[in-house]
This record gives C-alpha cells, sequence and structure tokens, in this order.
C-alpha cells in the first residue's frame, strides 16, 4: 500500500518471477512432489479413491500384510510410478497424516481437505488414470475373499 498515492500498488513482473502456485491444487501438488516416493504413491492411489476409504478396502489391495509387493507379474500391469518394489501403505498414510495431509479416524483414512485429494489426483498423468483405477480393481478382485462384498462395490 502506498502512503503517498494512498492506493495498492504492485509489481506485476516481480511477482511472476517468483513462481507462485496460481491456485491451490498447483501448490499442493508442489508440496506433495517434495514427500518420498513411497509417500505420493500411497497419496494418489488413496486420491483414486476418493476423498475418504476404510482400512479394509485399503486390506483388499495390499493383502494381509499392509505391503503393495510387485513381483514380475505385477510390475508389467502396475501403473506408472507404482513399480517401486514395495510400498508399506500404511506406513506411507501415516506418515501423510504426520503431515496434515490427511486423517485417521477409527478405520477410516480421509484427506483433511477436497483439494488435497485433487492435488493428489493431478499428480497422475491424465492418460495413465485408468490404468491407476484397472489396477486397483483388479488388486482388490484378487483379494475379494476377505470382503465379498466391499470387493465387488470397489472393483465395480
Amino acid at each position: 500500500f502506498s502512503l503517498r498515492s494512498n492506493q495498492w500498488q504492485w509489481n506485476t513482473a516481480m511477482i511472476e518471477s517468483k513462481g507462485v502456485a496460481h491456485n491451490v491444487i498447483e501448490l499442493m501438488s508442489c508440496k506433495i512432489l517434495q514427500l518420498s516416493g513411497e509417500s505420493q504413491n500411497a497419496l494418489k492411489l488413496m486420491a483414486c479413491l476418493g476423498s475418504f476409504c476404510e482400512e479394509a478396502i485399503l486390506n483388499l489391495i495390499t493383502g494381509s500384510d499392509g505391503m503393495i509387493a510387485l513381483s514380475e507379474d505385477y510390475v508389467s500391469n502396475a501403473p506408472q510410478g507404482l513399480n517401486c518394489g514395495h510400498l508399506d501403505l500404511f506406513e506411507a498414510l501415516g506418515f501423510a497424516v504426520k503431515k496434515g495431509l490427511m486423517i485417521h479416524i477409527d478405520s477410516n483414512y480421509k484427506f483433511t481437505h477436497d483439494q488435497i485429494q485433487l492435488a493428489c489426483y493431478s499428480l497422475i498423468p491424465k492418460n495413465m488414470r485408468g490404468r491407476w483405477h484397472l489396477w486397483i480393481g483388479n488388486r482388490v478382485w484378487a483379494n475379494r475373499a476377505a470382503s465379498p462384498e466391499k470387493a465387488l462395490f470397489i472393483a465395480v
């Protein structure tokens, strides 16, 4: 604010040179990209599932040990970014909770804000999103014996 002219003044060129995010999703995406690859993958996976998810459904994706182990047959079908060997989903989600990106209440994980979910989802290239959803559906269906009613709802 300029007291001389009694109005707000700004230097547009200087502001644009700072590389400031133009919207919340872009800002949050930049923050998420600073996290470890495992944390990013866990958040992308959660974003594919919606704004919240029950642990029971996550267990259908990971199997009984909470790990996503990508053996040779899974690597060729895994979405881009998940072919990193092992992903301890619950450990990565715990880190996201500590960072304030998610909350864990009872047996549910929830994004703290819908814009965080959108930011995570935006990190998946548009041409790969279908592959991520298909991979999640296949994992859920492969482990459906643990919770058939939930598996059917998610896989479809």
